[in-house]
């Protein structure tokens, strides 16, 4: 061994030494199993082989790091925890934080800038974490249910966890690798959901796993899916059917490929209608008419959709206007006067402590004792005890106005950052030098994450999206790898534009010219 060499692999060994320590960690635990249970050595075995070599895939990439978590996240219900200390998402999620850390250290280029985003969102979830541990008036319960608000847990899966994922995208999940693998996930995730939700109606109702997402007692008759709620359910379909329109336009893809997205975005499609859910229904119905307007390039599918919507409305006019929800109708009430009731009280409550609000997790507890009516027309028990049923006024009530300011100006930037992406990306693969086929990037990525966001914001005004975690999450995690997508997108056609060949793009120092990335870094903020 040369002296160089020498000197070079204990420096590699000090890179790779978190990654070996966490493998060490690994390792150990499946020792103590065999020793525990001897008899099960094979079977240890294999598990302990393949999860080895599934920790160290995520371990050496955030994109391989943050399927883990979406597919995790999906299927948290119907994955037990087993021996695990906490929701094997919530570990995916730890994991995701260490791959982002590893890459960190060892990344060979320049990122995109979080800048006034990054500020934004770590206010909001100071705020949070500040209103969790300061004393409130009442605790963190549903008086009227009986049951019980993890505040800790409510605080990391609705806020910290999304919004972390918001800057994970935007930092390193924005080159073309990245992009195609959320694509593609988000159409598994949204064509299995409506599998799910078709042979829930049609059979064979064997076929269905997890079993669970057959029915629902408190919503027969309705699609819930693998997440077993059918407002979610249908934003994780509204989000399949985008991601699928989006790459069954796509003329370098092959035409077999198109095909199976074009089955799989009409398929959500239909989920959503078994759903039987207005607020899935409105969503879709947004985003298939928004698409249809913004789309450039790929507004076909968006159009094909909503002609098939309005016939399946006119032939069936009377049903559709009914107040039978079973059969579809729309026009009953109950929901509607729950909501009005719900959101009457977190406007009287926001009014009551402007500043500080009265404590995270606490808005059930004040929808019992300081419960309101919108009109007396409204009758007063309806809402009553009931978590939020929308995501601003949840807030406000909560956190106060301070903290109502601070989301609406993380969504907002958010929301100005893809508007802008849109506009100023340019389109598919034409600025990318040999462009992989099926390219899903460019304008068109950005407007996929644009419509995301719309269609999480229309489901945000009927329930409060904090209760949730995988929506957020791909959402979140979408949007982030969009507005990272475009910087790097615009960074290489600024780059090129001036004399930098490709052999240079994303190789560090080479790489960074003033001018180029002070226009890319508009991008995010």
């Amino acid at each position: 061994m040369t002296p160089a060499t020498r000197t070079v692999v204990p420096a590699r060994l000090r890179a790779a030494g978190p990654e070996l320590a966490v493998l060490a960690v690994l390792a150990l635990g499946f020792a103590g199993a065999v020793v525990v249970v001897p008899d099960a050595f094979g079977v240890l075995l294999v598990v302990g082989v393949v999860g080895l070599v599934a920790v160290a895939a995520g371990l050496a990439s955030p994109v391989v790091a943050t399927s883990y978590l979406l597919v995790a996240a999906f299927l948290r219900l119907a994955v037990p925890t087993g021996p695990l200390p906490t929701d094997p998402f919530v570990l995916a999620y730890g994991g995701v934080l260490l791959a982002v850390g590893l890459w960190w250290r060892t990344r060979g280029g320049p990122v995109p800038p979080l800048r006034g985003l990054g500020l934004l969102v770590a206010a909001y979830v100071g705020w949070n974490v500040l209103s969790m541990v300061l004393p409130h008036t009442y605790d963190a319960v549903y008086p009227t249910y009986g049951g019980e608000i993890e505040v800790w847990r409510f605080v990391l899966i609705g806020t910290v966890m999304p919004l972390t994922m918001l800057l994970v995208g935007v930092a390193c999940l924005g080159r073309e690798r990245a992009v195609r693998t959320l694509v593609v996930l988000l159409m598994g995730i949204g064509g299995y959901s409506a599998l799910v939700s078709i042979l829930q109606f049609h059979g064979p109702a064997a076929l269905v796993w997890p079993s669970y997402a057959l029915g629902h007692p408190e919503w027969p008759g309705r699609a819930v899916g693998v997440v077993y709620q059918p407002v979610v359910h249908g934003l994780v379909l509204v989000l399949g059917y985008l991601a699928s329109v989006l790459v069954a336009s796509r003329t370098a893809v092959r035409g077999g490929v198109r095909v199976a997205a074009a089955v799989v975005a009409a398929a959500c499609a239909y989920g959503v209608l078994l759903t039987y859910t207005r607020s899935a229904w409105l969503c879709l119905a947004v985003v298939v008419l928004l698409g249809a307007v913004v789309a450039r390039g790929w507004r076909t599918g968006f159009v094909l959709t909503l002609a098939a919507g309005a016939v399946g409305v006119a032939v069936n006019w009377s049903t559709f206007t009914s107040d039978d929800r079973s059969a579809g109708g729309v026009t009953s009430s109950n929901e509607l006067l729950d909501r009005l009731n719900i959101n009457a009280t977190a406007i009287w409550a926001t009014g009551e402590r402007p500043l500080l609000g009265w404590g995270i997790g606490r808005f059930p507890s004040v929808n019992t004792y300081h419960h309101r009516q919108l009109t007396p027309e409204v009758p007063w028990e309806r809402g009553y005890g009931l978590a939020a049923h929308f995501d601003l006024l949840g807030i406000s009530a909560e956190l106060g106005l301070v903290g109502a300011a601070l989301w609406l100006g993380v969504v907002g930037l958010v929301a100005a950052r893809l508007v802008h992406a849109v506009r100023r990306t340019p389109p598919q693969s034409d600025d990318v030098p040999g462009g992989a086929a099926g390219d899903v990037g460019g304008r068109d990525y950005a407007t996929l994450a644009l419509l995301a966001l719309v269609s999480w914001l229309v489901t945000g005004a009927t329930v409060d999206q904090r209760l949730f975690d995988v929506t957020n999450l791909m959402v979140m995690t979408l949007a982030g790898s969009a507005i990272g997508h475009c910087w790097w997108r615009r960074r290489s056609a600024g780059a090129r534009q001036e004399g930098a060949g490709p052999e240079q793009e994303g190789r560090g120092p080479a790489t960074r010219e003033p001018g180029t990335a002070a226009a890319a870094a508009t991008v995010v903020g």
